[in-house]
């Protein structure tokens, strides 16, 4: 048996994958999550926060031998961090180790990380302790860790053109949580420039990776459609995110984040997911066996100029963002793209999300 934590996309591919692959699982989220909806699996729905903790620590002590745990989500990954670190005792645990899944899901500590092996970040400092006046912009805010779980944040990044933009935004939130939000330079909206690495690592060797390059995101930091990407600086950006990985001897999925910024002809780490990531579908395509690859057999190939495509999210971008109304791309983008939400022997998940849409 295997449990899953998060039932988000991410939660929905690996749900599938494993269950597909003969393996019993346990699923726990939110009811308004999209795996939820999935016909795999046995769900376990929670409607509090400290129900996580509940529900995980009954499943432990109902199973003589030690389960694997997949944490899918940034929510849920830090919120079990800060409030549950014997999780990682109690389960074979992925991402791990605890030392490792903590490091990672902090911002600032991760960029102090990539700084002694070699990669460049930019400043960014805490929200609390910055002066409006000593700003040059435009800046972009993001948090520095994910500190909600049901309720979440009303933003992923946030693009800051001036004094008063930052000013007006400072105002939203709490000392808390300014103590939680950084505030970098901003590096251009060309999604382009945005090249992740991700894959799938055990005690810090990558077993199966690949390299895509942003084509279109909406909301910003979203992605809604990534191509594999071999271009400059293909296999140093690979090098740079193995580096990061095995630095801390981690294990389980991890994604890393460039962006190439035009005046210095630098790429630098934007952000390390220690964990499933928006995108990771496209790993079937690069690994078909990926689930075999995770329950430690060896690889298989895939084929190259892998593509990935979220449908309503891609097409959402093209007729609401003024700056993604590239229908060429469009059309591209759904011509041999793995998709992310759909497939036609689980189509509940798909449907939901439209009705969620139009609810919402």
């Amino acid at each position: 048996m295997i449990v899953l934590v998060g039932l988000g996309p991410q939660g929905l591919f690996l749900l599938r994958e494993f269950s597909r692959n003969g393996y019993d699982i346990i699923a726990i989220g939110r009811k308004d999550e999209i795996a939820a909806h999935s016909k795999f699996g046995e769900k376990i729905i929670i409607s509090k926060e400290e129900d996580i903790v509940k529900r995980l620590t009954e499943l432990a002590r109902a199973n003589t031998d030690k389960l694997k745990c997949h944490l899918t989500s940034g929510y849920y990954l830090s919120y079990l961090i800060r409030n549950f670190p014997d999780l990682w005792e109690m389960f074979d645990v992925m991402p791990s180790p605890y030392d490792s899944a903590k490091l990672l899901t902090n911002k600032l500590e991760t960029y102090r990380l990539a700084t002694e092996v070699g990669i460049k970040v930019l400043d960014s400092p805490l929200l609390s302790r910055i002066n409006v006046d000593d700003v040059l912009y435009p800046v972009i805010a993001k948090w520095n860790e994910d500190i909600h779980l049901f309720s979440k944040p009303d933003f992923k990044t946030a693009v800051l053109a001036d004094r008063n933009q930052l000013q007006r935004f400072e105002e939203k939130y709490s000392e808390e949580e300014k103590n939680h939000i950084t505030i970098q330079r901003y590096l251009g909206s060309d999604f382009d420039e945005n090249i992740s690495y991700g894959g799938y690592f055990a005690d810090g060797n990558c077993l199966a990776g690949i390299l895509v390059q942003q084509k279109n995101q909406y909301p910003m930091g979203f992605s809604s459609y990534v191509v594999e990407y071999t271009g400059e600086q293909s296999e140093s950006l690979k090098e740079k995110a193995r580096a990061l990985f095995s630095r801390t001897g981690f294990s389980g999925f991890g994604e890393a984040e460039f962006k190439y910024d035009r005046s210095s002809g630098t790429f630098f780490l934007l952000e390390v997911n220690p964990r499933t990531w928006g995108w990771i579908k496209i790993l079937k395509q690069k690994s078909p066996d990926i689930i075999k690859v995770v329950m430690g057999e060896k690889a298989t190939e895939g084929h190259d100029g892998c593509k990935w495509v979220n449908i309503l999210r891609n097409f959402k971008a093209m007729v609401l963002n003024p700056s993604s109304r590239n229908f060429r791309l469009l059309f591209e983008s759904m011509s041999g793209s793995i998709l992310d939400i759909w497939d036609i022997r689980d189509l509940k998940p798909f449907f939901y999300q439209i009705v969620r849409r139009i609810r919402n």
